[in-house]
């Protein structure tokens, strides 16, 4: 974390919307929020509609998940509560925003790998990237893209800071 502090000036936007500046809706996807009750959140159409409609009218239009949150969505999900290991913590930060959004490599680094996830609830098609600072190697992983995104790409492509990676793809 302290690597990553050190370094906060040099990362490049990884969506083309200036977060600082705006007001983004952070959700809150935790039992705390009563409204989740009358949301069918494990219909991903139904879901990604609700996201979508508190987003609409915001600027910038984007919906940020949080890390570390203990989320609704996951619990009875074959895809996070099977009998060998139940996970219910989201272990990433979301960006919801519209279809088709670039998406950027944040700092200088390498392909790593590319997927297509297609398990339902799973990443869909998804990149990660190599990053090193200070020596440290770390990795960053962008889910969600469009299937476009994985053309083209094999591992080991060099990028910098701001290279566009992928887009964000549909939800199904």
């Amino acid at each position: 974390m302290a690597v990553l502090k050190r370094h906060r000036g040099s990362f490049a936007p990884v969506i083309p919307f200036d977060l600082v500046a705006g007001k983004p809706l952070v959700f809150d996807l935790t039992s705390a929020n009563r409204e989740l009750e009358q949301v069918r959140i494990h219909d991903t159409v139904a879901f990604t509609e609700y996201l979508f409609e508190q987003i609409a009218g915001r600027e910038p239009p984007v919906g940020i998940g949080r890390w570390d949150e203990d989320r609704v969505q996951y619990r009875h999900s074959p895809l996070f509560d099977d009998a060998t290991e139940r996970r219910s913590v989201h272990l990433g930060i979301d960006l919801f925003v519209a279809p088709g959004t670039p998406v950027h490599a944040p700092l200088a680094g390498h392909l790593h790998s590319l997927a297509d996830n297609d398990r339902l609830g799973d990443y869909g098609p998804t990149i990660i990237l190599e990053h090193r600072l200070d020596g440290i190697p770390f990795f960053t992983l962008y889910g969600h893209l469009s299937r476009r995104s994985l053309e083209g790409l094999g591992p080991g492509l060099g990028l910098i800071a701001g290279d566009r990676i992928g887009w964000v793809g549909e939800q199904h």
